[in-house]
C-alpha cells in the first residue's frame, strides 16, 4: 500500500512539474490591439446596460473578456488623458497636462517605445488634432497616421478605418502593435444621417440645439453659453448616443478588418477611454469640465485571444494607468520601474482585492484635481489669484454602487481630511513630469475653440 501511495504522489508530482512546464513555456499573444474611444462615458453604452442599444460591438468583445465596471480615467481632457494611457503614470508624473501648449517629452517612455525595442512594428491612427503627433504621444510608432480632410478638425470613424485599411494592404510581417483612436462621441454630436435619423426619430433643426460650445455654470453665468432647456438636452443625448453607436460600429468594422488580415487571432484587444461626458448633471452640458463622475469613469475592456477571463466582470475601482503594466504582462513582457499603474492580471482572476485609488485631474481652464476611492470622491477646486478665490473641497460618496449628487464634506471630517492628504501626496510628487513647450497656431487655437476649448474663465 505504501508503494502504491509513493507511485501516486510521484504521478501527481511529475504532472504538476509538466503542467507547470508547459504554462512557463506558452507562447503569449503575439500581436496587441489598442482602441480609445474619445468623450465616452460608461453609463450611456449598453455594453455597461444603457437602455439604448449604443455599443453592441463592445458587448460582444467584453462577453470574450474582462468587463471592468469601475474604471476612472487620470485626466478629463485628451493628450493627457492618452498620455497616462500609454505610459501608466499620472499627469503629474508624465508631465502632459495641457490640452494644447505641452508636448510629451522625449524622456518619457511609452507602451509603443517598449514593443518597438521589443521587435513590434507599431503604427496609430487618430482621429483629431487634439492627438497630433507634435504632442509628443508619437513616440515609438513607425507609423502615425493623423491625415484628416481639408481645413477639418477630426475624420469620422470610417475615414480612419480607410486608413487602417489601406495599411493593412501589405501587412507587416512579425508582431504587430495597433492602436485607433475614434473621436467621433466629441462634441459637437454630428452622426452620419442614418444614425441621427435612427437615434433621433427624424431630422434635427440646427436652430433648435444650444450654442455649440460646453456650456457650464461658469460660462452660463456670464452668458457666453446658454443653458439649454429639456427639449435641446433631449435631442443632444440622442446625438450622443448616436454617435456612441456609430463609433461602436466602425469599431465592429475594424475588428472585421483585423480578422481578415490575420491579426486579430492572436492579439490582445484592449477597449477603453480617455474620459466621459457631461449630459446635463451638475449643471454641465455637452462638455466634460468638471471631475464628477460621469467624466472620469469610462469603459475599460480587455479580451485574450484564447478566450481566458471569458464574461469576467471586475468591480473594484480600477485606473486606466493600470492597462499598460497589464497589457505588457499579457504580452510576456516586463513593465519598467516607476509606473504609477499595477498589473491587473491576479485581480482578474479573483486575487484579493487592491486598494487602489484613482487621481484624475484637469489642469488648465478651471484647474480641478479629485480622488476617487471605491466609496468616495474628493473634488479640489483649486484657488485662483486671478478671481480672489480659495480652493474648495467637495465629497460625494457612492452607496450600493449608485453615486449620490449631495456634497457631504460638511458630515464627514475625518474622511475629508485623510482623501485630502491623499490627494496632495498624488499632485505634488517628488518626480514631477517636465513637458516640452510647444508653440500653438492660431489655425490650431481657433479649431480647438470650435471644440468647446480655448474659454476663458
Amino acid at each position: 500500500m505504501n508503494s502504491l501511495r509513493s507511485h501516486i504522489r510521484a504521478a501527481v508530482a511529475l504532472a504538476i512539474l509538466a503542467l507547470v512546464a508547459a504554462v512557463g513555456c506558452e507562447k503569449p499573444p503575439k500581436h496587441l490591439v489598442l482602441v480609445t474611444l474619445d468623450t465616452a462615458r460608461a453609463d450611456r453604452l449598453s455594453a455597461y446596460g444603457h437602455r439604448v442599444p449604443t455599443s453592441p460591438a463592445l458587448a460582444t468583445l467584453a462577453q470574450r473578456g474582462v468587463r471592468f465596471d469601475d474604471a476612472i480615467a487620470q485626466a478629463i481632457v485628451t493628450p493627457p488623458s492618452h498620455a497616462s494611457i500609454l505610459t501608466g503614470k499620472n499627469p503629474p508624473r508624465h508631465g502632459l497636462r495641457q490640452l494644447s501648449s505641452e508636448a510629451l517629452a522625449p524622456g518619457e517612455v511609452t507602451l509603443a517605445e517598449l514593443l518597438h525595442t521589443e521587435g513590434f512594428t507599431t503604427a496609430a491612427f487618430v482621429g483629431a488634432i487634439p492627438l497630433l503627433a507634435s504632442r509628443g504621444l508619437d513616440q515609438g510608432f513607425d507609423v502615425y497616421d493623423q491625415v484628416f480632410p481639408d481645413g477639418m478638425i477630426e475624420r469620422r470613424a470610417g475615414r480612419t478605418n480607410r486608413a487602417v485599411r489601406e495599411w493593412l494592404a501589405d501587412p507587416p510581417a512579425g508582431r504587430v502593435f495597433l492602436w485607433v483612436h475614434y473621436f467621433d462621441p466629441h462634441h459637437p454630436y454630428n452622426p452620419p444621417r442614418p444614425y441621427k435619423q435612427k437615434f433621433t426619430g427624424g431630422p434635427v433643426v440646427k436652430e433648435d440645439l444650444p450654442d455649440p460650445r460646453n456650456a457650464n455654470p461658469r460660462t452660463a453665468r456670464k452668458g457666453r453659453a446658454a443653458v439649454p432647456g429639456p427639449a435641446a438636452t433631449r435631442i443632444m443625448r440622442n446625438l450622443y448616443d448616436a454617435e456612441l453607436r456609430y463609433t461602436d460600429d466602425a469599431m465592429a468594422e475594424l475588428f472585421k478588418m483585423l480578422d481578415g488580415a490575420g491579426l486579430l487571432a492572436d492579439a490582445v484587444v484592449a477597449v477603453v477611454a480617455d474620459h466621459g461626458e457631461s449630459l446635463g448633471e451638475h449643471g454641465y452640458y455637452f462638455g466634460h469640465w468638471g471631475l464628477f463622475w460621469e467624466n472620469a469613469r469610462v469603459p475599460m475592456v480587455l479580451a485574450h485571444p484564447d478566450g481566458r477571463y471569458a464574461g469576467t466582470k471586475v468591480r473594484e475601482l480600477v485606473r486606466t494607468i493600470d492597462l499598460m503594466p497589464t497589457l505588457l504582462a499579457w504580452l510576456g513582457l516586463p513593465a519598467p520601474d516607476g509606473l504609477d499603474g499595477v498589473d491587473l492580471t491576479e485581480l482578474i482572476e479573483g486575487g484579493p482585492s487592491r486598494t487602489l485609488e484613482a487621481y484624475t485631474e484637469q489642469h488648465e481652464y478651471f484647474p480641478v484635481r479629485s480622488l476617487r476611492t471605491r466609496d468616495w470622491l474628493l473634488v479640489r477646486d483649486n484657488a485662483s489669484q486671478r478671481s480672489g478665490t480659495e480652493a474648495r473641497f467637495r465629497l460625494y460618496r457612492r452607496v450600493d454602487g449608485r453615486a449620490l449628487p449631495e456634497d457631504v464634506a460638511a458630515g464627514n471630517p475625518e474622511v475629508l481630511a485623510r482623501l485630502t492628504a491623499r490627494l496632495a501626496a498624488l499632485h505634488d510628487v517628488d518626480d514631477p513630469g517636465e513637458p516640452v513647450a510647444i508653440p500653438v497656431p492660431d489655425a490650431v487655437r481657433q479649431q480647438l475653440r470650435a471644440l468647446g476649448y480655448l474659454q476663458e474663465e
